[in-house]
């Protein structure tokens, strides 16, 4: 009786519960392959995540953003790109479309998209550095100055 009761208490493991724990285990594992360097491994492992959440942006973040490391800045784009589609506010993937927008010198496009993030982390060390280096880039150094203090 106390066996059954024990089951009936139990709570039902969902398919989004399943994905979940999944996801977090592969975000994990990918993690430490970045960490070594081992880049390759982590794509693959990132890539499977994917099979199981297509609609992730934090994942798509995470794969434009290891693309950006790989050097590979076309993929990086296309990821990340997908990643603001589901989720217009990711900061993470704004930071990293932007770097690459301004590595390419439209210092005024990626200066329009850091302006979304800086609403959202306006206390971001790294955003306001960035804006800092598109202000350089425009040979405006006043404003970069008041970045970076």
């Amino acid at each position: 009786m106390h066996q059954d009761r024990a089951q009936s208490s139990k709570p039902p493991q969902t398919r989004a519960d399943v994905t979940r724990l999944l996801n977090s285990s592969f975000e994990l594992l990918a993690r430490v392959y970045t960490v070594m360097e081992n880049y390759e491994e982590a794509l693959k492992v990132y890539l499977e995540a994917l099979d199981l959440t297509p609609e992730s942006p934090e994942l798509l973040a995470s794969i434009g953003s290891l693309y950006i490391r790989m050097g590979d800045n076309d993929s990086a784009f296309q990821f990340l790109g997908r990643a603001l589609s589901f989720d217009s506010k990711n900061t993470k993937a704004i930071l990293a479309m932007c770097s690459i927008i301004q590595d390419k010198g439209d210092h005024d496009a990626a200066l329009l998209k850091y302006r979304i993030a800086a609403v959202h982390v306006p206390n971001s060390a790294q955003l306001w550095n960035n804006i800092g280096m598109c202000f350089f880039g425009k040979q405006k150094f006043v404003a970069v100055l008041v970045c970076l203090t």
